[in-house]
């Protein structure tokens, strides 16, 4: 997430200090179009935040996968994408328990950003999984001091754009629909300021929903900053490059069709990157 969620609206440094983060995940959770990328489809869930720790911290990630039979005995590997990598690596391996549990030891020998996942590779008739992915953060203490505050990225909402709009340049599926070529958008003033302060709020606050905590909807967000008229909105989060998010909102019908919607005629892009939060990256377009 990467762990990648995405959903649309239309109109110590001392050894032996143990952090154990055990959670649960169930075979062949359905994700559903709209609200979740094709990583979480079909894949054992590793749910829960960030694992968070510093150099030398022993730190434990667990799974208990059911039904227990399918997994029994095989061998799971722990896998690590460190930010800015494209390919995962295995960094540490153990047996599955009789119960369908396993732990393995998260690096912490150097600092480093990424995600992990734990991978059961295919044995006899028996199929490989792949759970989904956590956001992991093993900081040098002295070095990185304390969180850094939430940012957010005009490179990366321009580049945002140029890809929308490329998209809409030609014509493609959004599920049964065929949409497009459509005339590009330009970018709105308020609707950018709305998107960028939903961002942030997202991954300061610890949710990811069209709806706030306090009930305020898409359009109420336009409304109060400044654009009237209701909205689309597509969110995203876990996904660490323009390119990844617009994917992410191409692969799904939903976020496709506000995309690509001719009825649309501006967008604002939000973009903000909240270190040790659940998922890091979010991203939000408004669409009016």
């Amino acid at each position: 997430m990467v762990a990648w969620w995405t959903a649309s609206v239309r109109a110590s440094p001392v050894l032996g200090r143990a952090l154990v983060c055990l959670l649960s995940a169930v075979l062949a959770v359905a994700g559903s179009l709209g609200t979740a990328s094709a990583e979480s489809s079909g894949s054992p869930r590793w749910s829960g935040g960030a694992i968070q720790g510093e150099v030398g911290d022993a730190i434990a990630a667990g799974i208990r996968l059911q039904p227990a039979g399918h997994v029994r005995g095989r061998r799971a590997l722990l896998q690590l994408r460190e930010q800015g990598d494209e390919s995962w690596r295995t960094v540490a391996r153990a047996r599955v328990r009789r119960a369908g549990g396993v732990t393995l030891v998260v690096p912490t020998a150097t600092s480093y950003r990424g995600r992990l996942r734990i991978r059961i590779p295919a044995r006899g008739e028996k199929p490989a999984l792949i759970t989904t992915s956590r956001r992991v953060v093993i900081r040098d203490a002295e070095i990185e001091g304390q969180p850094q505050p939430p940012t957010n990225s005009s490179e990366f909402e321009a580049e945002v754009l140029a890809l929308v709009n490329q998209s809409r340049a030609g014509q493609r599926w959004c599920g049964d629909q065929l949409l497009g070529p459509s005339a590009p958008l330009a970018l709105n003033a308020a609707l950018a300021g709305a998107a960028r302060a939903y961002a942030v709020r997202m991954g300061t606050e610890g949710f990811f929903a069209h709806v706030a905590p306090d009930g305020s909807t898409p359009s109420d967000r336009a409304e109060a900053a400044g654009y009237p008229g209701g909205v689309g909105e597509n969110i995203g989060a876990g996904q660490e490059t323009p390119s990844q998010v617009v994917a992410a909102w191409l692969g799904s019908p939903g976020h496709c069709q506000n995309l690509m919607s001719p009825g649309y005629t501006v967008i604002g892009i939000g973009h903000a990157h909240v270190p040790d939060s659940e998922y890091g990256d979010y991203w939000v377009q408004m669409f009016g």
